[in-house]
């Protein structure tokens, strides 16, 4: 067992914000599913507005678990900041190697697991993309926007439902690799136990902690 003194500080809140974002997901995928199907009680365009804002969210609350993890450049300002752009850029200036890989377990023949980098996920810059297009889409605009949005807009669910897909395979199982290249944070979004977020911090020579 791996000691108390190699615990995330910061592991719980960040289990948190994975759990929040995981809703999120959820409600957009249900809310999409009872749109295409007709069944659901908003119009298209309402409905794709709630999609477009909890996504948003899911936008914020990776760039806030950045922060929380990286704790050795996250102070100062970027502790008082709520946009997910601002948050990305300033990493992309205090620490490059910063956005979560997403991995996955391959056993190996000798018993042990070696972590594979999973392509096709989120990228840093797709997401930074997608969360300012998203919050375009979220104004009502000027008047005259507005008269032609009634006739021109459209519920696009397809670019919600592509975002959504490249979200899951980056943060399914997923890994941060922090400054001192001793430790490596990874975190699954589904513990098989219980189904919650599982954190684990682990040490080169040791063992992981358990799950948080």
């Amino acid at each position: 067992m791996a000691s108390e003194a190699f615990k995330h500080p910061n592991g719980s809140l960040y289990c948190e914000l994975m759990e929040q974002l995981k809703w999120r997901v959820d409600a957009v995928q249900k809310t999409m599913h009872l749109a295409k199907a007709r069944r659901h009680y908003l119009p298209d365009g309402l409905a794709f507005e709630f999609c477009l804002l909890q996504l948003r969210y899911c936008c914020e609350n990776i760039a806030l678990g950045l922060v929380a993890i990286h704790t050795d450049v996250s102070k100062g300002k970027l502790r008082q900041q709520w946009n997910a752009e601002l948050i990305l850029k300033t990493f992309e200036q205090l620490k490059p190697e910063y956005f979560p890989k997403s991995i996955k377990s391959e056993r190996q023949a000798n018993g042990t697991f070696l972590h594979v980098e999973v392509r096709g996920g989120l990228t840093k810059d797709e997401l930074v993309k997608a969360y300012s297009r998203m919050g375009d889409l979220l104004h009502s605009g000027n008047f005259n926007q507005l008269k032609a949005a009634q006739r021109q807009r459209v519920a696009d669910f397809e670019m919600i439902n592509s975002f959504i897909s490249k979200l899951i395979v980056l943060l399914n199982d997923h890994t941060y690799l922090l400054d001192d290249g001793e430790t490596m944070i990874r975190v699954l979004m589904q513990n098989v136990e219980d189904g919650r977020v599982w954190i684990n911090v682990l040490k080169r020579g040791s063992s992981p902690l358990p799950s948080m």
